[in-house]
């Protein structure tokens, strides 16, 4: 927002491209996924959806080099299930 209250930030992976959009207010980021398809493994299928929150550094430097924070993968229908793990973001070049 011109406000500065929200702002979106893109982080690109660049052997394969994929893209991550984090939402910045309130002192941190989060990101939630579009629902996909999931493969159960047994021939059946879920919907997974992906979020992720990371903390604004005690002492943030220009520009940040890491943020940590975790990410959460939640599995709906045939293989139901969800995975929290600790992530971090590191930065590694412009």
């Amino acid at each position: 927002l011109r406000t500065g209250d929200r702002c979106l930030s893109y982080l690109v992976e660049p052997g394969t491209k994929a893209l991550l959009v984090m939402t910045f207010a309130k002192d941190g980021w989060t990101s939630t996924s579009a629902p996909a398809q999931t493969s159960c493994g047994n021939g059946r299928s879920g919907t997974s959806v992906i979020t992720a929150t990371m903390a604004l550094p005690k002492s943030p430097a220009d520009p940040i080099s890491a943020l940590d924070g975790s990410q959460r993968t939640q599995v709906t229908g045939a293989c139901a299930k969800t995975l929290t793990l600790d992530a971090t973001l590191e930065r590694t070049g412009d």
